[in-house]
């Protein structure tokens, strides 16, 4: 089976946006860190969709 993985991800205040498409899930690993460059840090609540990439020991 094959899954893409999609993501949306926009500032209201400032009305940026940045969609991220994919033609695969495995490149979600990579969509914190793009949201980032692109948006700076928005204190989003990545741990809540990808618990494995951020946990902490």
């Amino acid at each position: 089976m094959i899954s893409t993985g999609n993501n949306l991800v926009c500032i209201e205040r400032g009305k940026r946006c940045i969609v991220l498409l994919s033609n695969d899930v495995r490149a979600e690993a990579a969509f914190p860190e793009l949201v980032k460059a692109v948006l700076g840090e928005m204190g989003l609540p990545w741990r809540w969709e990808y618990p494995d990439q951020f946990h902490r020991p």
